[in-house]
């Protein structure tokens, strides 16, 4: 006990000239919604079309390595699908991201 007391203790002795030297910026007078979600989007994108490539790297070295057992081809099966199926949805959701940036412009 003695010893979490002592970190909490050191963690606040640190933290709080530091919160104290901060400035409390005002948020901005209007949200732009549409540029949140495109930040997302393309987050997301950065992010799963690597994965997505390693991942059929992966199933396709699955299928390499089974040596006909059924299996283990069945397991890169499924892998390559839903390796598919996930970057479907990823791409569908940028398209959703564009489709309710025009609605929102145009109303």
């Amino acid at each position: 006990m003695k010893k979490y007391l002592f970190s909490i203790l050191v963690i606040s002795l640190v933290a709080l000239p530091v919160l104290a030297a901060t400035e409390l910026v005002s948020p901005p007078d209007s949200i732009n919604i549409v540029g949140v979600f495109k930040a997302i989007g393309t987050l997301l994108m950065s992010i799963a079309i690597p994965i997505a490539i390693i991942m059929v790297i992966v199933a396709g070295f699955y299928f390499m390595t089974a040596q006909g057992d059924p299996g283990k081809i069945d397991t890169a099966k499924k892998m390559l699908l839903w390796t598919l199926i996930g970057t479907a949805v990823v791409l569908m959701a940028e398209g959703v991201v564009v489709m309710v940036e025009r609605i929102i412009r145009s109303a």
